[in-house]
């Protein structure tokens, strides 16, 4: 594939948090709705932007509370995952997963629809987001290695991929 003229040099990197919360072997997602401009309709962890004056943990908890409700505790880093678009800002997800929290959860936000689901189906749900495909369910247990991952989209498909474990590259996709 021919890819078009890129360059980093006008699209700053910008961070964002990716949150799985864990209860009785099931995770938290949310499918996102229809009309969003990025993932729509996709099944995806929660999480946000980290705005420019937050430090991450407590925009980590801004985020979740924010969609869900729920007060995360003491959520664990468990990776990066990068991501540049040949059209759009270029991406970091800082990837968390907690086991505890407080409060009622919320069923639906303006993002979408939440809801748990079973750890152990996530690698046949045909509505999980491709890249996240990559490292789930692995990440979720608490003494899971730490996973890095980069990938490339055009046109809001994913052409490249490449992690620290580059033998699971084609593992569930």
């Amino acid at each position: 594939m021919q890819l078009p003229n890129f360059s980093l040099t006008q699209k700053p990197l910008k961070p964002y948090s990716l949150i799985y919360l864990i209860k009785d072997n099931s995770v938290l997602l949310m499918q996102r709705i229809s009309t969003k401009s990025l993932m729509a309709g996709v099944l995806l962890g929660l999480g946000g932007k980290v705005e420019p004056t937050e430090k991450l943990i407590p925009s980590v908890q801004r985020e979740f509370y924010e969609e869900t409700g729920l007060t995360i505790k003491n959520p664990a880093l468990k990776g990066t995952f990068l991501w540049l678009d040949l059209k759009k800002q270029p991406g970091i997800s800082y990837i968390f997963v907690a086991y505890s929290f407080t409060g009622e959860m919320k069923r639906d936000s303006p993002e979408g629809k939440i809801n748990w689901y079973p750890i152990e189906n996530l690698k046949s749900n045909t509505n999980l987001a491709e890249y996240q495909k990559k490292f789930l369910p692995e990440i979720l247990y608490e003494n899971s290695p730490w996973y890095c991952g980069l990938s490339v989209f055009h046109e809001d498909r994913m052409i490249e991929y490449t992690d620290n474990k580059i033998s699971r590259q084609n593992t569930y996709v």
